[in-house]
C-alpha cells in the first residue's frame, strides 16, 4: 500500500524530527523518511535471499524493471556498490535483522 503525501507536509517531513533542515542532507537514516522510500521498503526485504529482480518482481507484482530501479535507489541511500555490502548496511542500521551464520 502507498501514499500520498501532500506537497505542503513535505518539508516538515524532510526536517525530521530534530527540526533542523540541514541534519537531514547529512543523516543517512533521515533518508529513509523522504517520499518513494515506502515504495522500496517491499523490495528491502528481498535483499538478503538469493532472488533475482524478476522472481522479486513477481512476488510483489512489479516489473522487474520498478524492481530494479528500487535497488538502485536503495543502494543509493545505503551507499552500497553491491546486494551484499547493501545488506550489511541495512542490517548495521537496523533497517534489517541481523541474521545468524550458518555453521
Amino acid at each position: 500500500m502507498f501514499i500520498t503525501i501532500p506537497g505542503a507536509l513535505i518539508p516538515a517531513i524532510l526536517v525530521g524530527s530534530s527540526g533542523d533542515a540541514s541534519a537531514t542532507a547529512l543523516d543517512p537514516i533521515a533518508a529513509w523518511h523522504w517520499p518513494g522510500v515506502l515504495a522500496s521498503d517491499g523490495v528491502l526485504r528481498y535483499l538478503p535471499t538469493h532472488m533475482s529482480a524478476p522472481k522479486i518482481a513477481a512476488e510483489l507484482y512489479l516489473s522487474a524493471n520498478t524492481v530494479k530501479t528500487h535497488l538502485r535507489h536503495l543502494y543509493r541511500k545505503l551507499g552500497a556498490h553491491s546486494r551484499h555490502e547493501a545488506v550489511k548496511r541495512a542490517q548495521a542500521i537496523g533497517l534489517l535483522a541481523v541474521t545468524s551464520s550458518r555453521p
